[in-house]
């Protein structure tokens, strides 16, 4: 008798592409691979992040700085800004502060600068030490909660033009899918309503017609 042995194959998993890896999946190669250049720089920030808190961390989105050409909007892949959305729900802050929540690590990978606003506010801006055409911006739950009380949806627009980077509960693609869906909304609302007044514009002139011609 013959001893045969049994080739054992090993199948290689292929490696599951990251949740920011699926988001860029669909952008032209050019602009993907702007973004991916990027990548070193944000996970830095982001393990930073994760040491330092990662139970109140919900999660990063990354926003590519948009210009306008001939009257179109256009995304700059060169210009990034970093969001950090930080879970405060039990203990809410009343503003996000860079340097409070890195401390140490502030240093060495951020940089403050004060800028004044169109009311002539002054305000701290952050950028990467490494990098100053990439900027960071952390918020917090309680502050976006707030805003959308008050009917300022600046950061779901944010967020809804965002890239997710991570997303470590669903809950940042949850809110940038409500985003979708709301501006949806409100297009379809907006058509509804000029429909309804080429309609009702239609009505007055068809009926002003008939009493020229009576």
């Amino acid at each position: 008798m013959t001893n045969s042995k049994k080739a054992v194959k090993t199948v290689k998993k292929e490696k599951e592409p990251t949740i920011f890896e699926k988001e860029i999946m669909r952008l032209p190669q050019d602009m993907k691979d702007k973004l991916l250049k990027h990548q070193g720089k944000i996970q830095e920030i982001v393990d930073i992040i994760n040491k330092k808190n990662k139970k109140q961390s919900i999660g990063v989105y990354v926003t590519p700085e948009v210009k306008i050409v001939n009257k179109m909007p256009v995304p700059n892949f060169d210009n990034l800004t970093i969001n950090f959305l930080f879970d405060d729900y039990e203990n809410p802050i009343p503003q996000f502060n860079a340097k409070v929540f890195f401390e140490k690590e502030f240093d060495k990978i951020l940089v403050e600068e004060i800028k004044k606003d169109e009311q002539g506010q002054e305000y701290a801006s952050y950028h990467f030490k490494k990098d100053k055409n990439m900027k960071f911006v952390g918020t917090s739950i309680a502050i976006l909660r707030e805003n959308c009380f008050d009917a300022i949806y600046d950061d779901l627009k944010t967020l809804g033009s965002s890239f997710v980077y991570e997303d470590n509960r669903g809950f940042i693609s949850a809110l940038k899918s409500i985003d979708i869906h709301r501006n949806m909304l409100l297009q379809k609302f907006e058509k509804y309503v000029v429909v309804m007044q080429v309609l009702e514009v239609g009505y007055v002139v068809k009926n002003r017609m008939i009493l020229i011609f009576l």
